[in-house]
């Protein structure tokens, strides 16, 4: 019987990259849907009022853009909410999974 012997040391490094690449990934994912976001209104000829869009804020979690008659209009999440790109609406950090500032459009 073959025995394997692993140090505190290995373990901690192991989890170190396990974190790192984790991290790594949300990070890229974050970035991918927030390049794929539109960063400007549609023009009050293209907007469909039964369909508002939503734009997220470029710095701050907790607020978004609701877009009408071709402006962005600032809105505010309630308190302890970000703003969940993905879902179109204010919900828990940890759903919401914002990265600020976002990268330039």
């Amino acid at each position: 019987v073959q025995q394997i012997i692993v140090s505190v040391e290995e373990i901690q490094v192991q989890k170190y990259f396990t974190m790192k690449g984790t991290v790594i990934f949300l990070l890229v994912i974050a970035t991918a849907l927030a390049l794929d976001y539109p960063s400007e209104c549609p023009s009050a000829a293209e907007e469909d009022p039964w369909h508002p869009v939503h734009l997220p804020h470029p710095t701050d979690c907790s607020k978004f853009y609701k877009c009408f008659k071709g402006q962005k209009h600032e809105q505010v999440c309630p308190a302890g909410l970000h703003w969940n790109i993905e879902r179109d609406y204010c919900d828990y950090p940890e759903e919401a999974k914002c990265v600020r500032p976002l990268p330039d459009f």
